[in-house]
């Protein structure tokens, strides 16, 4: 092509790579305290002892591996801070760009370019990945793996073998929906085993995926005992509601991007088709990789889906972090694997990057929570007679870590551990008719002593003239286990003894012109009788 320097690739993800760890170090400083879920894996990461750790791994959503390496990280004289939580964050967000050069130079194609302002330029990726949880670091490994189990593929030797199973293994160990995902590298390598026509290349990646497999068992008993209580959190989930919230996680740069992110697949899959019809010669190992992760990409995709489907859970724009990140490594080795793929890549990073920024800028600035604000608002505001009634009640896992006032506190409904998420312990209260019976009856005697009730959350409009429903006790209603109608119905019941008792409710600002993530922004009302 004329006018075209090879360097050009080069300058252009150089840059990228720059102003993505920008953005990084933007939301380490801007994301401010832990939410809900970062205080869960905090938690876990400083149990006092392995075995406790272990027997609460019921409790979890994920392996030990990404806990282990957070539990270590908190030993060192800066670790346990939110400030030392956050440096972790933004070394994982780091290590993530630098696993994109990894996965690039052992497949091949030099630089990631495509897969850099993709994942780079998303604002989900930057706030998720590097939250204290274990999508960032299961990303890390998952595109180790990828880069590693290619070339493992075709280039087969002991330590290629050795460092992608390693890869494999830690990859499954931080997130279980990995072991989806390695499952289609695995299918991807061995058809580009197959259709190398040496087996023994097709041998080597379905090794590593039975490795990785084999890896899991240990957490047998402590999946089986999560069925217990994950059923709470089980709704009607069809692939209408999923495609919603997969389109949140792809468009989170701007609704544009998702359609980028789909033709993008679509091209793709289309390029990669011809190599499905005929035997790869066994030098061409372009075609190899091509292929590889064509068959990757749309296998991950659709068991991911599928599975996401059948568990009947409601899933959340963040769970598609791991599937994304797969997704777009093997877009960018699609094309790279094309004559013009290098000029294609730089003109679709260009165009990403330039739709994305404008969308990234604001979305990395905003904070992770204000319930932290809240608390320290009531440390001075609140009386000892006072009381304060977190609503819903996980808000009371981010409230417990920051509140060191001396005013009584409970949730909606109340439950003995807020170290952690107890569904568990939600799910007894579920049961039993009279839940939230001694929170009403403390909100009652509160108001008329002439003391205040804060309600950390909200609560709803109470209902003219009519009182709010009293659920039987679970699994007796038609809504069986799923814990959504309860949470309303009680929420509704201290709403109307609030309006009952003619009290005043009165919103306060806490920190209002601040930008603070929906997933947990949270009001404060302070409520006394008129």
């Amino acid at each position: 092509m004329a006018g075209w320097s090879p360097k050009i690739p080069w300058v252009v993800a150089l840059a990228a790579s720059a102003l993505a760890l920008l953005f990084h170090v933007v939301f380490m400083l801007h994301a401010g305290a832990l939410w809900r879920d970062e205080v869960n894996t905090a938690q876990f990461a400083t149990f006092p002892s392995l075995a406790e750790l272990w027997s609460s791994l019921k409790y979890d959503s994920f392996p030990l591996v990404s806990t282990l390496m957070l539990r270590l990280w908190t030993w060192l004289p800066w670790g346990e801070g939110d400030f030392g939580l956050r440096i972790f964050g933004l070394l994982v967000g780091a290590a993530g760009l630098a696993a994109l050069w990894f996965s690039a130079r052992v497949l091949g194609h030099s630089v990631p370019l495509i897969s850099m302002a993709l994942l780079g330029f998303t604002p989900l990726v930057i706030r998720f990945g590097d939250s204290i949880r274990p999508y960032g670091i299961g990303m890390v490994f998952m595109l180790l793996a990828f880069g590693l189990i290619g070339q493992a593929t075709v280039r087969p030797g002991p330590r290629q073998v050795l460092a992608a199973a390693v890869a494999a293994v830690l990859s499954v160990q931080c997130l279980y929906q990995n072991a989806l995902l390695h499952l289609a590298v695995c299918v991807g390598g061995v058809a580009a085993g197959i259709h190398f026509g040496e087996w023994k290349r097709a041998v080597v990646p379905a090794g590593i995926g039975a490795l990785a497999a084999l890896s899991l068992l240990p957490y047998g008993e402590s999946i089986r005992q999560a069925q217990d209580w994950a059923v709470v959190n089980q709704a009607s989930t069809d692939f209408r509601s999923i495609w919603g919230v997969l389109r949140q996680a792809l468009g989170s740069a701007g609704a544009v991007m998702a359609w980028i992110w789909i033709l993008l697949f679509a091209g793709a899959l289309i390029a990669a088709l011809p190599l499905f019809r005929s035997p790869i010669r066994g030098s061409e190992t372009v075609e190899g990789l091509t292929l590889y992760a064509a068959a990757s990409m749309a296998v991950g995709t659709a068991a991911f889906l599928v599975f996401v489907r059948l568990s009947g859970l409601p899933s959340q724009p963040w769970y598609y972090v791991p599937l994304m990140a797969l997704t777009a490594v093997c877009m960018e080795t699609i094309v790279a694997g094309r004559k013009t793929g290098a000029a294609w890549r730089v003109a679709l990073a260009v165009a990403v990057i330039v739709i994305s920024f404008s969308s990234v800028w604001p979305e990395i600035r905003g904070r992770q929570t204000n319930v932290d604000l809240i608390a320290d608002k009531l440390e001075r505001s609140s009386a000892r007679e006072d009381m304060i009634l977190v609503n819903p009640w996980y808000y009371g896992v981010t409230f417990q870590r920051y509140y060191k006032g001396h005013t009584p506190w409970v949730t909606l409904p109340p439950l003995e551990d807020l170290r952690i998420h107890r569904y568990d312990l939600l799910k007894r209260q579920m049961t039993s008719p009279d839940a939230i019976e001694p929170v009403l009856e403390r909100i009652d005697q509160t108001l008329r002593s002439g003391h205040r009730v804060w309600v950390v959350g909200s609560l709803p409009a109470p209902l003219e003239e009519q009182s709010p429903p009293r659920l039987p006790p679970a699994p007796g209603g038609p809504w069986g286990w799923n814990s959504h109608p309860y949470r309303s119905a009680w929420a509704s019941q201290v709403s109307y003894l609030i309006h009952s008792r003619a009290a005043r409710s009165d919103v306060l600002a806490v920190g209002s012109d601040i930008r603070v993530s929906p997933h947990e922004r949270a009001d404060l009302l302070v409520v006394s009788l008129r």
